[in-house]
């Protein structure tokens, strides 16, 4: 394992909650099927009732389990990877993942709920081949929230938030000046 988790000191990660006058502007990816599936510039929405489908990569969904598994006896208060928003509050790294067409870049205003920052490497790391024991460390340091130069920063958010702005058209103007 590139990063040694194991000298890493485990604590549950901070919560974050969010009030109802917070002005900071987070990042989504939002994957849509047709253009009836977009999100609008205004759009109040919530993440109750959100639950992730499943992908087309067994190994990717056996390790959502596996680190929900973890979740649930590490604190059940954390958000859950499989009913949140994920966010970013660097927009170069959303970019990343909007590779697809049937995808939006969106600004997102956090209105009321809770977040938690992780390392989405420990996530990665466990897709690329490890054996069991590093993968229950990797999920353990994940909902640990620890973070390191080397760590790869996302943000689960469960709660209520607004559209405030559709950003897609801006990706290749971005792409052209990076």
């Amino acid at each position: 394992m590139e990063r040694d988790l194991a000298k890493k000191r485990i604590k549950i990660a901070k919560i974050y909650n969010v009030p109802n006058n917070v002005d900071h502007i987070f990042y989504h990816v939002h994957s849509y099927v047709d253009e009836s599936d977009k999100w609008e510039k205004g759009d109040r929405m919530s993440t109750e009732g959100f639950i992730k489908p499943a992908s087309n990569n067994v190994l990717k969904d056996f390790l959502e389990r596996v680190f929900e598994n973890i979740r649930i006896s590490f604190s059940a208060d954390l958000p859950s990877r499989i009913k949140c928003l994920f966010l970013s509050d660097n927009i170069e790294s959303v970019i990343e993942h909007n590779q697809q067409v049937t995808r939006q870049l969106l600004s997102i205003k956090l209105l009321k709920g809770k977040y938690i920052r992780v390392d989405q490497n420990c996530f990665n790391d466990c897709a690329n081949g490890l054996n069991e024991k590093d993968k229950e460390l990797m999920a353990q340091c994940y909902w640990g929230g620890v973070l390191d130069d080397e760590s790869k920063s996302e943000i689960l958010f469960e709660g209520e938030f607004e559209i405030v702005d559709d950003l897609t058209h801006f990706i290749s103007k971005f792409r052209q000046l990076t």
